[in-house]
C-alpha cells in the first residue's frame, strides 16, 4: 500500500514497508513558434522558429534557446556568418548567434539576445 503527497512540485511517495523515495517533477519550458524574417550576411527572408522561453531570466541580457528552419543553403550561409537578426511577425527584432548546424540539414541552432 502507497500513499502520496504533493510538496513543492514534487512527489513524495510512502511505502509501508520500504523507504520513502522521491520523483521530482520535470518543468515545461513554454516555447514560442512562427515565421519570422531572418537577416545575415548571406541571406534575407522567411524563416520558421521555434524559441524555449523560461518564465524567469536571471539578468537583462539573457539569451534564450531554439532553432530556425529553412533550406538547407541558407541554413549553412547564416551558420557560416555565424550572427544575424531575427524580426518576429509582432515585429520585435532579436539579434542572435547561430551555434550550430549540420550539413544537409534544413535546420540551424540559435541563442537569441533578449
Amino acid at each position: 500500500m502507497q500513499d502520496e503527497e504533493e510538496d513543492r512540485g514534487e512527489t513524495l511517495t510512502k511505502d509501508v514497508n520500504g523507504p520513502v523515495s522521491y520523483v521530482r517533477k520535470s518543468r515545461v519550458v513554454p516555447t514560442q513558434t512562427g515565421v519570422a524574417t531572418l537577416s545575415c550576411p548571406g541571406f534575407t527572408g522567411p524563416v520558421e522558429y521555434e524559441v524555449s522561453w523560461p518564465k524567469a531570466l536571471r539578468r537583462k541580457h539573457s539569451t534564450v534557446k531554439g532553432f530556425i528552419r529553412t533550406s538547407s543553403e541558407n541554413a549553412l550561409a547564416c551558420f557560416r556568418a555565424g550572427s544575424g537578426h531575427l524580426t518576429l511577425e509582432n515585429g520585435k527584432e532579436y539579434q542572435l548567434t547561430i551555434v550550430g548546424h549540420t550539413q544537409g540539414t534544413d535546420v540551424a541552432y540559435v541563442e537569441l539576445k533578449v
